[in-house]
């Protein structure tokens, strides 16, 4: 695809790429200008003025956007922004400023005003500088929380700030991208977010029963909710890319974005989501009472070991009674804790004598959960690949899972979700780098080939579009089957991520 053709997304990425490069040097001048002079000074309204029409000509061509910048690199919506020379200084002066402040980007819902670029303007020059050295990634604080704050109590609804997130600086060519667009941005951005989401578990279970086992995860399950608006695929691929991180960290994290996942496609609010999101979170704290010899059994359960499991809902109840205020929120995080392995027949456990139907949160984390349990291979049992999971749902559905989330689930999964490793007919081996949205082609995935027709290791970045067809009309490359890429010796987790 050349410069000045149409990507996948319907934008003209020559357009795409000015437009761009004018919003970031126009948020670039009037972060200078504020350096030099007074807010009612005629440069400064001359600069704001010209950041809101560079603003909103972005806008009006690809609705909400999200900018992040890092070093001289800068990306919108996932399409990296190339510069002149000229430009360069410039650029990497504005993202070591935000930088600085524990910003990574800038969020613009809508249109702008001169009012809103000048609140920005105020609000990080009032701001705290957290860390002079940006190039240190272990040390990054993040200031987007509390900068927003200070924007919506000015009274800006259009512009956001955005954490920080070290970006990837190489891009896709070829029929799957085109000039700058980038998958890898974020594929990047949902790695560091899941891998922030297992420390707050970490942190969780080490706090159990302290009111302090809350403190961070309300911020983390929002980015998540967030994600799930602008696009779910990249955390849903790192629930199927099963890692060595211990089970009962990584679990309740996949758990997690599954839920957010089947809420967003329900239709739920984003309150509604932030409230599963944490009963996600909450609903299996009282498996840290479990001793590590019943958790990791690796043989089946005698009776005794298996009363002592099936206490953990009442384990998490009482954690959550000691850790929380008991409002209407922590009600139903106690209810879904108590109640999500009861089962869709009241066939699980706890026994009860009666028990109303299970709430929606708690069939929507069941069926998370399950999935995640079925695809992971633990001491007690070999995992399944994603689609021999999924049929397995399917077979089971109207017993302990509510068969219209089993549904809902195999529709937003996919046949391949992104991480599936493919055999295709060409002999190669692929993994699932991205699914295109048109419905016809949601069985022609873009992959990234890992081995080649001999089976030997790529040696470079390959990515072959499924839908690529020959000059006779027919299909260049088919999927065979899925395959367990462990077998296979591959990384398919390095493959998305890397």
């Amino acid at each position: 695809m050349t410069g000045g053709s149409t990507g996948m997304s319907g934008i003209d990425l020559r357009r795409l790429n000015n437009s761009g490069k004018r919003l970031c040097y126009r948020i670039a001048t009037i972060i200078r200008t504020a350096k030099i002079h007074a807010m009612d000074n005629k440069a400064m309204d001359y600069s704001l003025k010209v950041a809101v029409s560079a603003s909103n000509e972005m806008i009006e061509d690809v609705g909400e956007l999200t900018l992040y910048g890092e070093d001289e690199t800068v990306h919108i919506n996932d399409f990296r922004i190339r510069f002149e020379l000229s430009l360069v200084s410039q650029i990497s002066a504005m993202n070591n400023y935000l930088h600085q402040r524990g910003v990574g980007g800038i969020k613009i819902m809508n249109e702008t005003t001169m009012f809103d670029w000048r609140s920005v303007v105020i609000v990080l020059g009032s701001a705290v500088v957290l860390q002079e050295d940006v190039s240190d990634q272990e040390s990054v604080v993040d200031g987007s929380a509390k900068l927003n704050a200070a924007l919506g109590d000015a009274g800006v609804d259009s512009i956001r700030f955005s954490q920080v997130m070290f970006l990837r600086q190489g891009t896709l060519g070829g029929m799957y991208g085109g000039e700058g667009e980038s998958v890898r941005i974020a594929a990047s951005r949902a790695l560091q977010l899941y891998l922030r989401a297992l420390r707050v578990v970490e942190s969780m279970h080490s706090n159990v029963g302290s009111k302090r086992i809350h403190l961070g995860v309300s911020r983390i399950v929002q980015y998540l909710v967030d994600q799930a608006y602008d696009d779910p695929r990249q955390h849903l691929a790192l629930v199927n890319l099963k890692s060595d991180t211990a089970y009962e960290l990584r679990h309740p994290v996949n758990t997690l974005v599954l839920s957010i996942g089947l809420g967003r496609r329900m239709g739920l609010s984003r309150a509604s989501l932030l409230d599963l999101g944490l009963s996600a979170l909450t609903c299996d704290l009282g498996m840290s009472s479990i001793p590590e010899e019943i958790r990791n059994k690796p043989g089946v359960l005698d009776e005794d070991e298996l009363q002592f499991l099936h206490r953990h809902p009442s384990k998490s109840v009482m954690a959550l009674l000691e850790g929380a205020r008991i409002d209407q929120s922590a009600r139903r995080w106690m209810t879904v804790a108590f109640e999500h392995h009861i089962g869709f027949d009241h066939g699980g456990y706890p026994k009860t004598l009666r028990w109303p139907s299970q709430h929606l949160f708690s069939r929507i984390i069941s069926t998370a959960e399950t999935y995640d349990a079925l695809t992971t291979t633990t001491p007690w049992r070999d995992g399944l690949l994603p689609d021999e999971a999924l049929e397995v749902m399917m077979r089971d559905a109207g017993m302990d899972l509510d068969p219209g989330i089993v549904t809902s689930l195999v529709n937003m999964l996919g046949r391949f979700p992104l991480g599936s490793a493919l055999l295709l007919s060409t002999g190669e081996v692929g993994v699932v780098y991205s699914t295109p949205s048109e419905p016809e082609h949601v069985l022609r995935p873009v992959v990234r080939l890992v081995l080649d027709t001999r089976g030997d290791r790529m040696a470079g970045v390959e990515i072959a579009d499924l839908r690529e067809r020959t000059e006779s009309g027919t299909y260049k490359r088919n999927i065979v089957r899925t395959v367990d890429p462990h077998t296979l010796g591959v990384d398919a987790t390095r493959a998305i991520y890397r």
